[in-house]
């Protein structure tokens, strides 16, 4: 498909991609319909102005402004087994006693399937809930990790486990849980976790469908989309990928390729495809590129922002993103 250049393009191979615009602040149509950018000058700044802001905004970062009165679960099981990564924490603001409709943002961390962990994310998930004024809950998952032990888990067995988080927030019980709507649950994934989250939803897990509904909308930020491509461009990267995933499964697991054919029961769904220009690790083009996959199978709305936002794991943590997040949640 013809769409224009990417201007931080790392890669050589001949993906479509999208036109960057310097000072452009607004999501706007391009030459591709169903799919919109957002872009800034910001892109343009050089790494000294770049780490001069960052400094500044840890100084101002709403997250220091998050009231200790807010209600903070931590440790909460989704699946009862005793194991620590089968646990997740939830965020709600502290006039939530008030409200019974809160949506529901499902944090889904990166961190190449092999490390993380939900505790990793307290500054963003305060961080989302001041910056939406007190609008929303949020809630941090964890889920098992994939190492080079005789005892470590592979594909599907991590994505089971960010299902069940799923199914638990949607239908479990839980602190909080009466002051959430559980018909507006929003799925945010960074790098390996918008990975997964973005395969929850482009194809049948067993027992979902009828949970699929409450899901309105996925946001992935320099997610993994397109696994043989990812080592094709990125050879070294192999090493965490073959502890996640059999070769046999690369294709298979790769949300671009399922997205290839429309799930029905997805067609609902928003989604929003995240990539900063400061990204050192994940080249805008790969996520470009499963945007317009999707909005080729037909999925009808499909949005991207690409700006700088941070390096790869600066990402989740700037107010740009947090904004970006919001803007998405209470459009």
């Amino acid at each position: 498909m013809d769409l224009s250049t990417i201007s931080d393009m790392q890669t050589e191979h001949s993906l479509p991609d999208v036109e960057m615009f310097e000072g452009d602040e607004d999501c706007r149509s391009n030459n591709m319909p169903g799919i919109s950018r957002m872009t800034s000058r910001e892109a343009m700044l050089t790494q000294h102005q770049m780490d001069l802001r960052r400094r500044l905004m840890d100084t101002i970062s709403p997250e220091n402004n998050f009231k200790e009165e807010s209600l903070v679960f931590t440790d909460i099981a989704y699946i009862a087994d005793g194991n620590s990564k089968h646990t997740l924490d939830i965020y709600l603001p502290s006039n939530s006693a008030e409200t019974s409709s809160l949506p529901l943002i499902v944090y889904i961390h990166g961190g190449a399937w092999r490390t993380g962990d939900k505790s990793d994310f307290t500054k963003l998930c305060k961080g989302l809930i001041t910056v939406s004024q007190d609008k929303i809950a949020v809630a941090a998952v964890s889920y098992r990790l994939c190492t080079r032990s005789s005892e470590s888990i592979k594909h599907p067995e991590l994505l089971n486990d960010a299902v069940n988080a799923v199914k638990f927030l949607i239908s479990g019980s839980y602190p909080g849980k009466p002051h959430v709507d559980t018909n507006k649950v929003f799925l945010v994934g960074h790098s390996a976790g918008a990975h997964l989250s973005t395969l929850m939803v482009l194809s049948e897990q067993p027992g979902f469908q009828e949970y699929l509904s409450c899901i309105k909308g996925v946001l992935g930020v320099s997610g993994i989309y397109d696994i043989p491509e990812l080592l094709k461009v990125y050879p070294d990267y192999s090493d965490f990928v073959e502890m996640a995933f059999d070769k046999s499964q690369y294709q298979n697991a790769s949300p671009y390729y399922v997205a290839q054919t429309k799930y029905a029961n997805a067609e609902h769904l928003r989604f929003l495809i995240v990539s900063s220009t400061a990204d050192e690790l994940i080249a805008s083009v790969h996520s470009a590129r499963f945007a317009c996959q999707l909005v080729s199978s037909g999925y009808s709305n499909v949005a991207m922002v690409i700006k700088d936002i941070g390096t790869h794991d600066e990402e989740p943590f700037t107010q740009d993103f947090w904004r970006i997040v919001n803007d998405f949640i209470l459009k």
